[in-house]
């Protein structure tokens, strides 16, 4: 089972407040998910009211969230919906800088029943298969995680 998590406060935001904000709600999904026994959540990166994506802040704050993540046996995956503050080249960036096992990207090329990927999203993706953060294509498969699951 894959937990759809959207938060509205945005890791990347200038407040800091905001950024705690949105570390707290992850990690009451990621609770939530480990009482279930789900393996992992998908969560959405919100975009800020007062920056434009930050990529020092989004790491930070994801790289606590992920810690935390490990702990309670539960992979996050990021979507990339939202196409300023989840672009996939962005997505691409934050999950090498992130750098764990316990952070995939999730894909989606597709809204509905029309496939809709842009020349941008295909060359994001083309660059997300040569490396191993991809969880899941979601427009195809169900969810498989096969990295860093704890038996």
């Amino acid at each position: 089972m894959n937990i759809a998590v959207d938060g509205e406060h945005s890791p990347y935001a200038l407040d800091r407040g905001e950024r705690e904000q949105a570390i707290t709600f992850s990690k009451r999904w990621i609770d939530a998910a480990a009482a279930i026994g789900s393996s992992s959540v998908r969560t959405n990166i919100p975009a800020a009211k007062d920056s434009e994506p930050d990529l020092g802040h989004t790491v930070e704050a994801l790289k606590r969230v992920v810690e935390y993540a490990e702990a309670k046996n539960v992979v996050v995956n990021l979507e990339n919906d939202n196409p300023v503050s989840e672009d996939p080249f962005f997505l691409i960036q934050v999950v090498e800088k992130v750098n764990s096992p316990w952070l995939h990207a999730l894909p989606r090329t597709r809204k509905g029943n029309q496939f809709t990927l842009t020349s941008h999203e295909h060359s994001a993706l083309r660059r997300l298969t040569a490396t191993r953060d991809i969880s899941q294509w979601s427009s195809i498969a169900p969810a498989t995680h096969t990295r860093a699951r704890k038996n």
